[in-house]
């Protein structure tokens, strides 16, 4: 967040959303599969303080279906042990921050992670502006940042030089590169040439950028509608705390220029964390913060569908700062029972074009038998060979069947087909 002193604030609830590419409105692409989208969401967690329960925030991660979290970097192995502990339970990974000033120690929390699988991202110092670094005997402050920047530096070199870390990617200092009072590049992954920065051309800092996009500004009294989504925008330039703030034109003093605004919009870049203070001063309504978070993401209103598209190969999409849902059925799906035998007698499966029911089996049933709910037989077949089999559904209505499928020794198996 960005001050200028030292003032503490606690947040309340953070995110970690790892994106590569930020859509605009109207913008065309590439639908996102849902499980890509759920490996990008994460939540900031207070473990290294005292404040969280590993179990507990296991337990949380799984039935919101988040997969990553972010902490506080720790020397202490215990507290480490319950990142570990977390992602035996549930699998998230930890983007895990460094700690200050220290090369070794922050390698040493990255390798035991890593060690376990445990290890998402190596993070810089978290908000040095108003945590400063101590590094090489030079502590950061309101005149220089180049602690900050050499710490960083090296961070970066240490973990790809590692080879247990090297292809872990590595987060930037947040807030550093917008709050710094001497150009020492910050702004920047890696410097460009010709820059004129305190930092040579070509040092390397991060492969991620990274941005705490709060709401600021405003409080209580000003929620402006999308104003979640504004924040994240990697362009626009206001009272929230966004990419272009801290990559884009720097926020301090007259600020230095880094990235332009068509090379903002590609940037890989992490937020780390979003929202607002819903306690003291400039707080808003826990109401209003979840309406805050929802619009990171912004689920959907209402379950009607918009549009329906049959027999189709593919969707343009004009995308807003609203969701678009998209259920993507075949014609028929098949849901093994499972209460059958883990030995399949055939593979049943459909086209997404037709309503043809394609049952492939090694061996001869004595019947292949279309039930509806009720137990009524709607068709049969009789010793079917084994091979390719299709069953025509066309001619029946929508709805839920049961397929039969019996071997000549009587054994069943039971296929649970939807025809949409």
């Amino acid at each position: 967040m960005k001050s200028s002193g030292n003032t503490i604030i606690s947040f309340l609830s953070a995110v970690l959303l790892v994106s590569l590419q930020t859509v605009g409105a109207n913008a065309q692409i590439n639908a996102l599969k849902a499980n890509d989208f759920l490996n990008s969401i994460g939540v900031s967690t207070h473990i290294t303080q005292g404040v969280d329960n590993p179990t507990n925030v296991a337990t949380a991660l799984t039935y919101c279906g988040f997969r990553n979290i972010r902490d506080d970097g720790s020397k202490n192995v215990a507290t480490l042990q319950k990142f570990i502990s977390v992602h035996n339970k549930c699998g998230a990974k930890v983007s895990l921050l460094s700690v200050n000033g220290d090369i070794a120690a922050s390698l040493t929390e990255y390798r035991l992670l890593a060690k376990y699988g445990a290890l998402l991202a190596a993070e810089g110092p978290n908000e040095p502006n108003n945590w400063p670094v101590t590094y090489n005997g030079k502590t950061s402050s309101s005149n220089t940042s180049m602690p900050i920047a050499e710490f960083q530096r090296d961070l970066y070199a240490a973990v790809k030089s590692d080879p247990l870390l090297a292809n872990i990617p590595v987060f930037h200092s947040s807030e550093s590169g917008g709050s710094q009072p001497d150009n020492c590049g910050l702004q920047f992954l890696t410097i460009p040439e010709g820059t004129n920065c305190k930092m040579p051309d070509g040092t390397v800092y991060a492969d991620y950028a990274n941005t705490h996009n709060y709401v600021c500004g405003t409080g209580a009294k000003v929620i402006e509608d999308n104003q979640a989504w504004n924040a994240e925008s990697p362009t626009l330039n206001s009272h929230w705390d966004g990419l272009y703030v801290e990559y884009g034109h720097t926020w301090w003093g007259a600020g230095f220029d880094g990235y332009t605004a068509s090379q903002l919009l590609t940037l890989p870049r992490v937020t780390t964390e979003t929202g607002w203070v819903t306690r003291g001063k400039d707080s808003i309504s826990e109401d209003q913060q979840g309406k805050l978070f929802l619009n990171l993401y912004d689920p959907t209103v209402g379950t009607a569908p918009v549009q329906t598209l049959t027999n189709i190969s593919d969707i343009p999409l004009v995308l807003s700062d609203h969701p678009v849902i998209i259920e993507i059925t075949p014609a028929i799906s098949s849901l093994k029972d499972e209460k059958s035998d883990n030995q399949t007698l055939a593979t049943v499966y459909t086209t997404p074009t037709d309503a043809i029911l394609h049952v492939e089996s090694l061996q001869l049933l004595k019947r292949i038998e279309l039930l509806d709910l009720t137990g009524k037989s709607l068709l049969q077949l009789s010793n079917v060979s084994a091979g390719s089999t299709r069953v025509d559904l066309t001619s029946m209505p929508k709805g839920g069947y049961l397929l039969r499928l019996t071997d000549g020794f009587s054994k069943i198996e039971n296929h649970k087909i939807i025809i949409h």
